[in-house]
């Protein structure tokens, strides 16, 4: 569980009818200051009005307070509404406890402060626990709560007003659907055709056929080379999977082989024998068998990696199917695969699943393509498309809408939809909505973009001194001519990004696969490409090797021997390493406190190698102050403190803080931020958030004067899995077509290719919310840490968006204002850039604007 610092008002208890004014005089609440993070002081009253008044008190530490409810009758809820004021940098979070002592949450992320109108439904949820921890609410709510985030604001104390609050509740059916009872309104959809249907566009299976052929759902396979073979891939299993079932049509030769079958749970992967093939019943017949499992974590799955716990988290994704040739005979074999199925627990109101993308790649769009999922088993659905497109401002540039031919009861249909011409823009997002057009209505909705490249290649001088880096991994490529030909593709498009760093990972498996047998053929090629690209590389040494003895004193000194050989080799244009990633969570399985010994032992090896390297050390994953100062403690030596502060939000005024907080822990040494993002999947992040958040992060980060180098994880999407976020967290498509968040990068690398960084941090007046200002070379970049502001500045300049493109600008005249001034508004979504211009704050004007009042999540 990832819990940050809450202010925690739990409420719980909302009956159906109940008037709002009358919800929290009928249920008044009782105190509780999270005792288990000691330090925490409040009290809490209730007004005659009906007001909660939360105060709080975080100067002697604590991670939140609560007022608790009780519900009286548990209630089906759909989504529930109520009104806070709230202080400035302050988010809300929402905890929901369902029928199984399971607790669940998710944040809104609004940071300004006032009066404002709160409604979030029961999915998206980024983090659960308790009960059966499977990641599924199971109806009716027993409890919820309502907890404003402490994100270590200047002010620590102060007051949160709840009232008016409301639930709205599911109807008979849904509340069926999502009761948590095995089988209650379940529904059967094919999870993978194996290229067998009219989905290949998105199921894509090229890549993962290894030792057989598979063509339109048949896979042949060759028993006399070898003893197995898989089919994997990365395909989401939506809704809570009950069952799993496939039907196989095979030669009498395949009787005796065993099918296996994986399933992905984050980073850990569940797998079990789907069974043995049968002889037919009769000579000269062919095979016909089907296979049905329960789904984890029913008995029977084994699970590795990970937290490695064998706890699913959802939702769940197809990772291999695998044949062994077990007792058939050792020869050519063809089966014919049915789609892989799955029953699943899915609301009726959910049972449409789309998924959309603007084409083509690298030209202004012209076609909408897509998939539409049937889920639901008894019916097929004739349905409705609306597809509204606006540019990076939120301006419509067209509706288009059209009919979708009916989709059979549990299968897939891909469609394309042509899309009228547009006007020139560097970014097109296409929000796409379905509905079925008879009883039941059932609605999907997806947002896809197309954002223009860069028009040049960029700079390509080395630049050492930039701050501006990027989880490129050029590592992850293979070394062919495919290979080298992908990395080429991926180091152009960083170089024309701006990017001047790159973290790549010297895989110790693929460098020494045999004691003493060292092959740096690929790592010579990848530096190569890096460096002509004026990419300056610094190494991340990691994993274990197979034939090593990890964690133990032998497999340290054999690390090291390893090391030495890499910075003997490439001493002359690596001078950073980076001795193993996040070693304070599950990539370290062996004991926390031996790092340090490693750490130890890798600094003496790269200096007496190259007493210019420079040593990057702890690498934790997020800003971990416990596990940095064991190795402090134990007089672990690094010449540079590299952190993975990943959060659910940014605040910029806590974030810089605690970088400024962690460099002096480390008695002022450089800290480099060698993993930071937010991946883009439903519900979450959209594109555009990203591209934003890309924007604030880097920027924050290097003005705050803490942080000497940046990189975001990571260049480009992992996979084709819209629903798991290791596969999302790119800045380009897994095709190398940009997102946004490319152009955000290229925005904040080349405006500010030198100089000194620096960040300003400017009240607005008459309101709590915060101009930022960063300022680097001759040029600056604004941005507001939530509302909108109005700006006005004494004269017009050359002012971008974050896509690079014109920023608007008015010219306006105002009393009180001699000659001519201009006017332009930021937020914490949209900053605007100045390549040239770096105003002094007494120059600038500000006016907080209203902006609508009711935030979803």
């Amino acid at each position: 569980m990832k819990t940050q610092f809450f202010i925690c008002l739990a409420l719980c208890g909302l009956g159906a009818g109940m008037a709002r004014a009358d919800f929290i005089a009928e249920n008044p609440p009782t105190f509780y200051n999270g005792a288990e993070f000691p330090g925490a002081k409040g009290a809490l009253t209730v007004s005659p009005e009906n007001v909660a008044q939360m105060r709080f008190d975080f100067t002697g530490g604590g991670n939140y307070v609560e007022a608790t409810f009780r519900l009286k009758q548990p209630r089906a809820v759909r989504h529930v509404t109520f009104a806070a004021d709230k202080p400035r940098g302050y988010h809300f979070t929402v905890r929901v406890t369902d029928a199984q002592g399971q607790t669940f949450q998710k944040t809104a992320h609004h940071a300004a402060e006032g009066w404002a109108t709160f409604r979030f439904d029961m999915e998206n949820w980024t983090g659960f626990w308790g009960g059966p921890s499977d990641g599924v609410l199971a109806q009716p709510v027993r409890s919820f709560a309502i907890l404003l985030e402490n994100t270590k604001q200047p002010v620590a104390t102060g007051v949160v007003l709840i009232k008016d609050v409301s639930l709205e509740e599911m109807s008979a059916e849904e509340a069926a659907a999502a009761s948590g009872v095995k089988g209650a309104a379940s529904t059967r959809y094919a999870v993978a055709d194996f290229g067998a249907g009219d989905a290949n566009t998105f199921e894509r299976w090229g890549y993962g056929v290894a030792n057989a052929e598979l063509q339109k759902g048949v896979w042949r396979i060759d028993f006399a080379k070898h003893a197995e073979a898989s089919l994997s891939h990365s395909l989401a299993i939506l809704g809570a999977p009950e069952e799993f079932a496939l039907s196989v049509e095979a030669d009498a030769g395949a009787a005796g082989a065993e099918l296996v079958l994986s399933i992905g749970s984050h980073f850990m992967t569940f797998t079990r024998s789907l069974g043995v093939i049968q002889p037919p019943a009769r000579d000269g017949e062919k095979i016909a068998q089907a296979f049905r499992v329960p789904a984890p974590p029913a008995e029977g799955w084994s699970w590795h990696g990970g937290a490695n716990d064998g706890k699913p988290q959802y939702p769940l994704r197809f990772s291999r199917l695998t044949v062994r040739r077990a007792n058939a005979k050792p020869a050519p074999v063809t089966l014919r695969l049915s789609p892989l199925e799955a029953q699943t627990r899915i609301a009726p109101s959910k049972r449409l699943a789309l998924r959309t993308r603007l084409l083509p790649n690298g030209e202004a769009p012209t076609a909408l393509t897509g998939e539409l999922k049937n889920l639901d088993d008894t019916a097929a659905r004739a349905c409705d498309l609306t597809v509204l497109l606006k540019n990076w401002d939120g301006a419509e540039l067209a509706t288009v809408k059209t009919n979708l031919a009916p989709v059979k009861p549990g299968q897939a249909q891909t469609f394309t939809l042509p899309l009228p011409a547009l006007p020139k823009t560097a970014f097109v997002e296409a929000v796409s909505t379905v509905s079925t057009r008879d009883a039941p209505r059932v609605s999907g909705t997806w947002t896809s973009t197309w954002t223009e490249r860069m028009a040049d290649a960029g700079p390509g001088e080395m630049q050492p001194g930039s701050p501006w880096g990027m989880g490129i991994f050029l590592y992850r490529n293979g070394n062919d001519e495919g290979g080298h030909r992908n990395m080429e593709r991926i180091a152009a498009a960083a170089q024309a990004a701006g990017v001047k760093w790159t973290r790549e990972e010297f895989h110790w498996a693929r460098i020494e696969p045999r004691k003493g047998a060292f092959d740096f053929a690929f790592y010579d090629k990848m530096v190569e490409t890096a460096q002509r690209h004026g990419i300056s590389v610094y190494a991340l040494v990691a994993y274990w090797t197979p034939w090593t003895k990890p964690y133990e004193d032998e497999g340290f000194r054999d690390y090291c021997n390893a090391l030495r050989e890499m910075v003997r080799r490439y001493k002359h244009v690596i001078k950073h390493w980076e001795i193993y990633n996040e070693p304070n969570i599950f990539f370290w399985s062996g004991p926390r406190e031996r790092y340090p010994a490693l750490l130890k032992m890798a600094y003496d090896t790269v200096k007496a190698e190259d007493p210019d390297a420079q040593v990057l050390g702890c690498s934790t994953a997020g800003i971990d102050n416990k596990f940095i100062q064991m190795c402090l403690d134990a007089g672990a030596p690094f010449d540079a403190l590299t952190i993975h502060p990943y959060r659910g939000a940014l605040h910029e005024d806590s974030f810089t803080a605690e970088l400024k907080a962690v460099r002096e822990q480390v008695g002022g040494r450089p800290v480099w931020i060698t993993e930071m993002g937010w991946p883009t999947i439903p519900g979450t992040v959209s594109e555009r958030q990203q591209a934003s958040l890309l924007a604030r992060a880097y920027l924050s980060a290097v003005g705050s004067g803490a942080c000497q180098n940046m990189s975001w994880y990571d260049f480009k999407n992992d996979g084709w899995n819209p629903y798991y976020n290791e596969e999302n967290f790119g800045i380009l498509q897994n095709d190398l077509a940009p997102k946004p968040a490319y152009r955000a990068l290229a925005q904040v690398c080349r405006t500010f290719a030198s100089g000194a960084p620096s960040l300003q941090s400017i009240p607005v007046p008459n309101t709590h919310t915060q101009l930022f200002v960063f300022r680097m070379g001759k040029g600056c970049a604004i941005w507001t840490d939530g509302a909108e502001v109005e700006v006005t500045i004494p004269n017009r300049q050359n002012a971008q968006n974050l896509m690079g493109e014109p920023a608007r600008m008015a010219l306006v005249t105002r009393d009180g204002m001699p000659g001519e001034r201009f006017i332009f508004k930021v937020s914490a979504d949209k900053p605007v850039f100045f390549p040239d211009f770096s105003p002094d704050a007494e120059t600038l004007v500000l006016r907080a604007v209203a902006t609508p009042k009711t935030i979803e999540f």
